[in-house]
């Protein structure tokens, strides 16, 4: 628990500082605020399999992933390969992130753009939609049902899209699967690191047929990928599998290829 508990002490230092610049009124002046937001669901094609492709440039298990990050070459090299939406990590302190990469790329994206983030804080909700972000990300493990319902209903009420990531199953109590239709299973443990993929797909099949899943964390090789689609997931999010190739634009045509296929 001390990782997390890190992770909650930095991000609410964050929180109080942005609280001393910013009100939700300021974040409702910014120009993105009122820009209608896409779904990944939306640009799918009937049948298709999505790919969510993350810009990770560290994280704190393995370090820096890629060290010349241009975070526009690679969404570039995402949009161009066939990625369907694009995951940007924002925390600064444990995975190198920035909200201005999610802000740049936003004047550019015709695709949905995800805010990958440690949100705990409704200003944090604000934020998200302020600087462009079509989706956020709720994180089961570090909110209270309460939090998980209000925080829905705020993002929702203010036109962003929501995906809620859990990573146990004891986690499912938490969630109303009639307000949270877009679920991230994480098979990586967000205590321990561990993965396993097939825990994820065990879980999965215990949510409700209405429920559009997307499998995370774990997707090295190809049948890791065809095992989550055949599984009934509808989409993946997948970062390092990029991040650390030779070549981030062949990779994901290759694994474009695999989901495809």
């Amino acid at each position: 628990m001390s990782f997390i508990s890190d992770i909650l002490e930095v991000k609410q230092n964050e929180i109080n500082r942005i609280q001393k610049r910013f009100t939700k009124n300021d974040f409702e002046s910014f120009g993105y605020f009122n820009k209608v937001t896409k779904d990944i669901r939306s640009v799918l094609n009937p049948g298709s399999f999505g790919i969510i492709a993350e810009i990770k440039k560290a994280s704190p298990s393995k370090g820096i992933l890629i060290k010349d990050f241009d975070h526009r070459a690679i969404y570039n090299n995402y949009r161009t390969n066939g990625a369907d939406a694009v995951s940007v990590l924002t925390e600064t302190h444990f995975f190198h992130g920035d909200i201005q990469y999610l802000e740049d790329l936003a004047q550019i994206s015709d695709i949905p753009l995800l805010r990958k983030d440690f949100i705990i804080d409704e200003l944090q909700i604000f934020q998200t939609k302020a600087i462009g972000a079509d989706i956020i990300l709720l994180i089961c493990e570090i909110l209270s049902k309460q939090q998980i319902t209000d925080f829905t209903d705020i993002a929702m009420g203010i036109g962003l899209k929501v995906l809620l990531e859990f990573h146990s199953e004891k986690e499912m109590e938490k969630i109303d699967f009639d307000r949270n239709k877009l679920i991230g299973i994480n098979s990586r443990d967000l205590f321990t690191f561990e993965e396993d993929l097939g825990k994820s797909i065990k879980i999965s099949e215990k949510l409700p047929e209405s429920i559009f899943r997307i499998a995370e964390s774990g997707l090295r090789e190809k049948k890791d990928f065809i095992r989550v689609k055949q599984a009934g997931f509808g989409a993946l999010l997948a970062g390092e599998i990029f991040m650390r190739s030779h070549n981030i634009g062949d990779k994901l045509s290759e694994v474009r290829s695999w989901c495809d296929s």
